[in-house]
């Protein structure tokens, strides 16, 4: 579960991949987009644009196809649970993604969101039909160096960067834990289950 907050831009970035004990930083972008349908109706994904060669932040649980697929020229990932939904899509399947044309080149298994479905770009083609400037980023994932601790890394990405707010992915993943059983019905159904 990704949800944004306001943008970040290259500064930031840089202070990121400056910070000791950081091994790597890379920008992230992540906007909702529709997909035309051969129907002539429209399906909302969120799009995840990772940059090559690491693509950080996705996409993961591959069913078909691998990250390098997405190095092709209009070529997107979509979740193998929506292809139906999406018009019936194959590899290959041709698309319309927020006026741009594009192509299945491989497919996710379950990342299904409390959003729209996870859709996956190199960060180029993203950028470009999210109309994302090449300084804005939605998040900026870090990598820490061999033996270094995350926590001690987060501390000092934290005091670099007092305008944002940094997570490990422990932090992370308990933060969206927390807000799915307490800020949603579906904590409150499980509950009274």
């Amino acid at each position: 579960q990704f949800q944004g907050g306001k943008p970040l831009n290259d500064a930031q970035l840089n202070r990121a991949r400056a910070t000791p004990g950081v091994a790597w930083a890379e920008p992230l972008v992540l906007q909702t987009a529709n997909l035309v349908l051969p129907n002539g109706g429209s399906e909302p994904v969120s799009l995840v644009g990772a940059r090559a060669p690491r693509f950080a932040g996705g996409p993961w649980n591959l069913l078909k196809g691998d990250a390098t697929s997405l190095l092709a020229p209009n070529a997107i990932i979509v979740e193998d649970a929506e292809r139906e939904k999406f018009g019936g899509l194959n590899l290959g399947s041709v698309r319309e993604l927020a006026g741009h044309k594009v192509q299945v080149v491989g497919f996710t298994w379950g990342l299904l969101p409390f959003a729209p479905a996870y859709a996956f770009a190199e960060q180029t083609l993203a950028r470009e039909i999210l109309k994302v400037p090449a300084d804005k980023h939605t998040f900026i994932m870090v990598g820490v160096e061999p033996g270094v601790d995350p926590t001690v890394v987060r501390a000092r990405l934290q005091e670099a960067l007092t305008d944002t707010r940094v997570m490990t992915r422990g932090e992370y993943m308990k933060e969206i834990l927390t807000y799915i059983v307490t800020g949603t019905q579906i904590g409150l159904s499980f509950g009274t289950s």
